[in-house]
């Protein structure tokens, strides 16, 4: 296994967003984000209020693990170009459950840019700009009572049932019905024998 970050700190998105690694600064942005999802509440059990503090202490920690790459945390921001306003934001851990897995444990986009393909372009940078060497599959838990969340991962490729219910294995906070998903990324290198 290399030493090698599996994202880039920052890069562009499109013409509008850039991608950048969150800092613990940008916890209020995060919190408010995460919180006006608040429709979320009543289809996913695991998504609850939080407060300015609990991001606080995610991000603090994210800083602390980077330096194992092997096993790291991430977050990163998606920010408008114009504004600097932050309207959506990945969370993800490296090489979990298993070596070579991106696991993905939040991906929040801001309800307004909602159904205007602003998180399958978010998704997509993230894939594209991913260390193929360090990372060769993704996964994520999602609560199939929310069906928005769970049509939007299908249509993206994330169509691998990897578990049902897999609470016991990921969470234990909940006994909401969910699927483990995952994805294979595809090689970026063009073997010619």
């Amino acid at each position: 296994m290399t030493n090698k970050q599996i994202l880039p700190v920052t890069w562009q998105c499109s013409d509008e967003w850039t991608v950048v690694r969150a800092k613990i600064d940008d916890a209020d942005e995060i919190t408010a984000l995460y919180n006006a999802c608040h429709y979320l509440y009543d289809v996913d059990e695991n998504f609850i209020r939080r407060e300015i503090e609990y991001y606080q202490e995610i991000l603090g920690k994210i800083y602390h693990t980077e330096h194992d790459m092997h096993y790291a945390s991430y977050c990163y921001c998606l920010k408008n170009n114009e504004t600097s306003r932050i309207m959506g934001y990945f969370q993800c851990i490296a090489h979990y459950p298993d070596n070579g897995t991106l696991w993905i444990s939040a991906m929040i986009l801001h309800p307004e840019y909602h159904g205007k393909n602003i998180g399958k372009t978010f998704i997509t940078s993230i894939e594209e700009k991913l260390s193929i060497d360090t990372v060769n599959k993704m996964s994520l838990r999602v609560s199939l009572k929310n069906y928005p969340a769970l049509r939007f991962w299908l249509a993206n490729g994330f169509t691998t049932i990897l578990h049902f219910n897999a609470e016991q294995y990921y969470s234990s906070e909940s006994n909401a019905a969910c699927f483990v998903l995952g994805k294979q990324l595809p090689s970026k290198f063009i073997h010619i024998p």
